[in-house]
């Protein structure tokens, strides 16, 4: 999968995650934690979250994962 088609899937999921309907938001949030662990998967959150004109609230649902990402797998302790 390319850089641009993977942002797109990555945008179209994280775009679900900002919903109210938790039909929409649990399926989101578990494909989520899925490619936290994906090579790859936070180059694409830094390009959703410096692109300034897509949403706002899925640039900071972009920031929070690639934050929690750092904290939990890129410290020396980390799994």
């Amino acid at each position: 999968m390319d850089l641009n088609s993977a942002s797109s899937v990555v945008l179209q999921v994280l775009t679900q995650a900002t919903s109210q309907d938790t039909a929409v938001l649990k399926p989101a949030e578990e494909q989520l934690k899925q490619w936290e662990t994906q090579p790859g998967f936070y180059s694409v959150l830094l390009n959703i979250f410096t692109n300034h004109t897509l949403d706002i609230n899925v640039r900071w649902l972009a920031v929070l994962y690639f934050k929690n990402g750092i904290d939990r797998y890129w410290r020396r302790v980390a799994p």
